[in-house]
């Protein structure tokens, strides 16, 4: 089974819109989520609330980085209401 290993020395900083972070079904408290002020459970699971966002603000998650193995249209789902409860935050 594949993991996410660090290289020391490799890191570099990108400018993005957007950071889509999928790698697999198990949930796993990567040591940059809590050095970004996202929370995990128990489970490792992102934290999320009722609009999918993270306790950082603007930061959203779903799928099964905030609730496990499951359907891939519940990750469907859960990024449909991110995307509403972020459409409804930039148009207020």
């Amino acid at each position: 089974r594949q993991r996410v290993e660090e290289i020391a020395g490799s890191e570099y900083i990108v400018s993005a819109d957007v950071v889509i972070f999928a790698l697999g079904f198990d949930t796993v408290a990567y040591p940059f989520l809590a050095s970004n002020g996202i929370e995990t459970d128990r489970r490792g699971g992102i934290v999320v609330d009722e609009n999918y966002e993270t306790a950082s603000a603007g930061i959203y998650a779903g799928g099964d980085c905030h609730s496990g193995a499951d359907l891939v249209v519940t990750a469907v789902r859960d990024g449909r209401e991110a995307a509403k409860a972020i459409t409804k935050k930039l148009l207020v």
